[in-house]
């Protein structure tokens, strides 16, 4: 398993496709996938093509934010054959709040 080597030296886990704030940076981005058992975990950061190495103590994890089924929106469509349907839209909810996330 990944990062075995991490949980047990800095007590921190975090499981690939975690989104994280990087603490001295201040950048958000997800954690990769890994071969073996490294010392830092590869985070790709939002805006870069490729992942970085991060030491463990420098990462938090943000709130995910699910999705509340009472903010859904019921709307009224029509397909090609104009019989009536229904599409269930979230309103203005992201997965994760990035603001609430920062002030923790």
């Amino acid at each position: 398993m990944p990062y075995n080597y991490i949980e047990r030296t800095y007590g921190t886990r975090f499981q690939p496709g975690d989104r994280v704030r990087h603490s001295v940076t201040g950048k958000t981005g997800k954690v990769l996938r890994t071969k073996g058992d490294p010392h830092y975990y590869r985070v790709k950061f939002h805006g870069n093509r490729h992942g970085s190495n991060c030491h463990p103590l420098e990462l938090k994890l943000l709130t995910v934010k699910r999705p509340d089924v009472r903010t859904a929106k019921v709307v009224p469509v029509s397909n090609t054959k104009g019989e009536g349907c229904a599409l269930v839209s979230l309103i203005r909810e992201p997965w994760f709040d990035e603001e609430r996330a920062a002030s923790e």
